[in-house]
């Protein structure tokens, strides 16, 4: 029976798809759970330390670490070379040893490393968690000792947060921008920045506006506070001008929703837009400007927003209204969603409609988008609210 411990890759890759939660929640089984994944003698309202939660992913490893050093479990296990190893400890802390035993019965390192990804369902249904996971402990699992860089995984682009900062690109920043709740156009720029500032001063952390271990540690944990003020224009102050601005787009839309504009929504802050401006501060007792600084843009975004005296606009207040919705957002809006979800049959991803979007909801979101033909990406926008509450936005 070999003797191997799980090196930094396989420890961090553990870490990082299972994250660490203080109090106890039901997984995507179903299983309560608390800490990094850890199920045994978990209830209903359990509570734990941080260190508490360290405790028990040292006791979890190791037994899993027995089971990946068992030839009744991994019949190749001597053969086995560290990121091997690491590989398995993590697909069996995941799926337990049955699973393990499983995959590796009867077969190769090569069997093995292909037959990875097929272990990617819960309650018959594929979960994009899991896909992304196995994806990363094939890639580790194939990968040469000599190339490995532990405490590092770099398999999966989706959530390899290590190293963006400002001026970073692609889709490892795309996916920041949505837990963090800014504007998720893969471009580490000043907004999110921002979005990353605010949330650290709410939280009580150094306002560094880099997404530091720290930062991450505490977005992911039940602990942190919601930065509910922030919304992705909160900052850009726009004002009439001749030149296109995207982030005009949304502040017109808005304006739309609630009566305040008509034509189209062009990207262009010209007369209309100024008018309709004034017209919502106006009625919503703010300094009459016609520029749309941050407490404009924080109250028009927020679900306390006044709509036009006479406009059959309900706003964002309104339980049918119309609210993007993306990992990171909070309320009414979300539980409307997350409802739609479990009643469409999408119980086994969202098990109850607490308005916190989060995995769960952004699997749900990716599944349903997928079922119905449309784009997927875990956002819920206007197409994919319209197809699942028979709207019209």
């Amino acid at each position: 029976m070999a003797n191997k411990r799980i090196g930094q890759a396989g420890l961090a890759l553990i870490k990082q798809y299972e994250g660490c939660r203080l109090a106890a929640y039901r997984c995507a089984a179903g299983v309560w759970t608390i800490g990094y994944g850890h199920t045994a003698g978990v209830h209903s309202g359990m509570t734990i330390t941080q260190a508490q939660a360290d405790a028990y992913l040292q006791q979890d490893i190791a037994k899993f670490e027995g089971y990946v050093n068992n030839p009744a479990y991994v019949p190749i296990t001597e053969q086995l070379n560290q990121n091997q190893f690491d590989a398995l400890a993590s697909f069996a802390f995941n799926l337990g040893a049955g699973n393990l035993r499983k995959l590796c019965k009867g077969r190769t390192a090569a069997q093995i490393a292909r037959t990875m990804p097929n272990y990617n369902k819960a309650a018959g249904k594929v979960l994009a968690g899991l896909r992304r996971r196995r994806a990363a402990e094939q890639a580790l699992f194939n990968k040469p000792v000599s190339a490995a860089t532990p405490a590092q995984n770099t398999e999966s682009e989706d959530y390899n947060m290590k190293t963006i900062k400002k001026g970073s690109k692609g889709n490892a920043v795309k996916v920041w921008q949505i837990i963090i709740g800014a504007a998720a156009d893969g471009i580490f720029g000043s907004g999110t920045q921002r979005a990353v500032r605010w949330f650290q001063s709410v939280n009580g952390l150094s306002v560094t506006g880099k997404p530091d271990n720290a930062t991450q540690q505490l977005l992911y944990s039940a602990q942190a506070k919601a930065a509910s003020g922030y919304s992705p224009e909160s900052y850009d102050t726009l004002s009439r001008s001749n030149r296109y601005k995207a982030a005009v787009v949304p502040l017109q839309r808005r304006l739309k929703a609630l009566g305040y504009l008509s034509g189209s929504a062009d990207g262009y802050f010209g007369s209309n837009t100024y008018r309709a401006v004034r017209n919502f501060q106006s009625r919503n007792g703010l300094s009459v400007t016609g520029v749309a600084d941050s407490g404009t843009q924080q109250l028009l975004y927020s679900s306390s927003a006044r709509p036009a005296s006479g406009s059959s606009s309900s706003g964002s207040g309104s339980s049918t209204g119309y609210r993007l919705l993306y990992w990171g957002c909070r309320g009414d809006a979300v539980k409307r969603l997350q409802q739609a979800l479990i009643d469409a049959g999408y119980k086994s991803y969202v098990r109850s409609a607490d308005g916190i979007y989060g995995q769960w909801t952004y699997d749900a979101v990716r599944a349903y988008q997928k079922d119905v033909g449309l784009s997927v990406d875990g956002i819920a926008g206007k197409n994919t609210q319209n197809k699942l509450y028979g709207t019209k936005y």
